[in-house]
């Protein structure tokens, strides 16, 4: 598999990229981290973060995962059983609110692409009135076999409309190879924007691989492919918690899939930027430095 993406093509579109906190979450280290430096509290803040991308050509406005909603009170009650694993969290403003704060009213996000259906990631869809949900078939199924049909399950059966969801598989023949990831899609047809399987966080887990500039600039909106930048430097190492297990349902693919991301982002003359949705050390520097990065303002391509 080759580890080389795509040339950009003659008069390439691409996407700005933005962030937005949508939540603040308290991390346990030993549910997410092994291995890790004695310095490393037992427990610190990270955000749940979302992507907003503009398209360079169209202008087209598309939210890469929806952060925390505010009445988690909504959420199955296996979903809220894990939000108590956390201890705590802070939703001041939603994805919506978020939005809207830089001057876009949220009706005009055409797309809303979700990494996967875990209570962090996908907040409330209704927020954002008229955007096409973009899910994989996995999350999919998840969904609509889910509560309360299933009691036991985190994932609330009417989550995804099937008037407004476009559902992606995968293995239906239609994805291919691209640079080192074994299935992509091309999301508009034009090479802007790729949605990748990135398999071992849950099923059906997704990832997007955006150009962030018409010369060979990417960005990897990465979801929950790793919780902490230390997993990906390899200071840290996926944790295997006593009680609740590991946060992977498969360790080694998600390992797997960490290589991946790794060799992009940390090779000598990468072009490839990985954003994690809890990524604490970008939100701090993004505080200390106004806000660098989050909407209204751009991540600056590399």
């Amino acid at each position: 598999m080759s580890s080389t993406l795509p040339p950009p093509r003659e008069n390439q579109t691409f996407f700005t990229v933005s962030a937005l906190e949508a939540g603040i979450l308290s991390f346990p280290r030993d549910l997410f981290l092994a291995g890790t430096p004695s310095h490393i509290p037992e427990r610190w803040d990270a955000p749940a973060l979302c992507f907003l991308l503009r398209h360079s050509a169209t202008g087209e406005y598309i939210l890469f995962d929806n952060g925390i909603r505010k009445d988690v009170h909504r959420l199955p009650p296996a979903a809220q059983r894990r939000v108590d694993i956390f201890g705590s969290f802070v939703i001041v403003h939603d994805a919506a609110e978020r939005v809207a704060s830089g001057g876009l009213d949220p009706a005009r996000v055409s797309q809303l692409v979700i990494s996967h259906a875990h209570w962090d990631h996908i907040g409330d869809l209704s927020r954002f009135p008229h955007a096409r949900i973009v899910v994989s078939s996995g999350t999919y199924e998840l969904s609509r076999s889910g509560y309360p049909a299933d009691p036991k399950s985190p994932f609330a059966q009417d989550l995804f409309s099937p008037e407004r969801t476009r559902v992606l598989d995968p293995f239906d023949g239609t994805w291919a190879a691209l640079g080192p990831f074994d299935r992509a899609l091309d999301l508009l047809g034009d090479g802007s924007a790729y949605v990748v399987d990135a398999p071992g966080h849950v099923r059906g887990h997704i990832n997007l691989l955006v150009r962030t500039s018409a010369d060979g600039a990417w960005a990897v909106l990465a979801g929950d492919a790793a919780h902490d930048w230390q997993l990906l430097t390899g200071a840290a190492t996926i944790a295997v918690h006593p009680a609740h297990g590991c946060v992977h349902v498969d360790r080694e693919l998600a390992e797997a899939y960490i290589e991946i991301l790794r060799a992009l982002a940390l090779a000598p003359d990468s072009r490839v930027r990985v954003l994690l949705a809890h990524n604490a050390q970008m939100w701090e520097d993004a505080r200390a430095n106004d806000w660098e990065g989050f909407w209204p303002k751009t991540i600056t391509s590399l």
